[in-house]
């Protein structure tokens, strides 16, 4: 259930559990764990639910961020 391991001298763990692919109604899927919900005031990209990065509609820069 639990894993942990040694990285540059730090003991780092973590739960081993599926991720939930969730998404807020009317995003478009972008892979099985991500989504994108977009309106006129910009957009909000969302990765399992939670939401990751978001950027204004004349945003043009921060569009190309969200879309790597």
């Amino acid at each position: 259930m639990y894993e942990s391991a040694w990285v540059l001298g730090c003991r780092v763990s973590g739960v081993r559990q599926q991720v939930l692919p969730l998404l807020p109604a009317g995003a478009v899927p972008v892979g099985r764990l991500a989504g994108l919900v977009e309106d006129e005031a910009g957009g909000v990209v969302f990765i399992c639910g939670q939401a990751t990065f978001a950027f204004a509609a004349d945003d043009t820069v921060g569009r190309r961020l969200a879309a790597v």
